[in-house]
């Protein structure tokens, strides 16, 4: 997820000054990677948890977390793509209550995050993505042979990475993605990168130079009407002050059917799922049924 709190006036300009004296991929703005266990009892979920490695396409080791649902009957295995910021031991909370209706569950970092090795980058993150989901696709247990049981959960700039990165699923692996579930997401890192620098005064005037230093080579705008006819579910709150709401908009707005959007009233930046005691929640369980 992207970093909730605003910078401070005084670091706005060395924020700035970083960007235009960095490389095009912008790594200071998108991406805030930690290795640190954010997971205050880790010990509580020691024995559910299976720690697994795998490696994307470059051989850059990755490391993921999967949870096997109790349930006799179960109803598939969903991917999390989580947000820009610290790791997967912070994020994978936000979607873990989805084991308890049914459903196993794979959280990784992309390279640079955790544990994983490697730098962030825009390529690299979607050679991470589809490495995670060739993984599970090809994971002996417990879906080999299958019908469509992945659901593919992307957060943040999660939602970006998934996007495009599905673009390069083969049409036979694509069979068994059930649907695609975009939360908090964007469309454009030109569109963010501008709004971000919008948001300051001191800033402001900088916000054309968005489209000058931050790459769209894997922007997933172009992708997003071909990820039909895989189901896709946006969801987005109106009180996000991180991705407004607007970009949600204009993902559900471009995608083709079948297609459907969830707006959570009073929800900021990746609390749709959480707010109100998750009353929003069946509306996602009834989507990818």
């Amino acid at each position: 997820m992207f970093t909730s709190k605003r910078a401070r006036p005084a670091v706005l300009p060395t924020m700035f000054l970083a960007l235009m004296l960095g490389s095009t991929s912008c790594s200071h703005l998108f991406y805030h990677p930690s290795d640190l266990m954010y997971l205050q009892n880790p010990e509580k979920v020691e024995k559910l948890r299976e720690a697994v490695e795998f490696k994307s396409a470059d051989g850059t080791k990755l490391t993921g977390w999967f949870f096997e649902t109790s349930l006799k009957n179960k109803k598939g295995v969903v991917i999390q793509f989580h947000g820009n910021a610290e790791n997967l031991t912070s994020h994978f909370q936000s979607v873990y209550w989805m084991v308890a209706e049914g459903y196993d569950f794979f959280s990784f970092d992309y390279r640079g995050y955790g544990i994983s090795e490697g730098k962030p980058t825009q390529a690299g993150l979607n050679q991470d993505a589809l490495a995670a989901i060739h993984y599970i696709l090809n994971r002996e247990r417990p879906f080999a042979n299958s019908k469509p049981d992945v659901v593919l959960y992307g957060q943040s700039l999660g939602g970006a990475v998934l996007m495009r990165a599905y673009a390069d699923v083969t049409p036979d692996e694509k069979k068994r993605v059930r649907a695609m579930v975009i939360e908090s997401s964007f469309d454009n890192y030109h569109a963010i990168a501008r709004d971000l620098l919008s948001r300051s005064f001191i800033t402001w005037l900088f916000q054309p130079l968005g489209y000058v230093l931050v790459s769209n080579a894997y922007g997933p705008d172009d992708f997003i009407d071909k990820i039909s006819p895989t189901p896709l579910l946006v969801m987005h709150g109106d009180h996000d002050k991180v991705i407004p709401l607007k970009f949600g908009e204009r993902i559900f707005a471009t995608a083709r059917e079948p297609k459907q959007f969830l707006l959570v009233p009073g929800a900021g930046h990746l609390q749709c799922m959480q707010l109100e005691a998750g009353k929003y929640r069946p509306a996602l369980l009834d989507f990818i049924k």
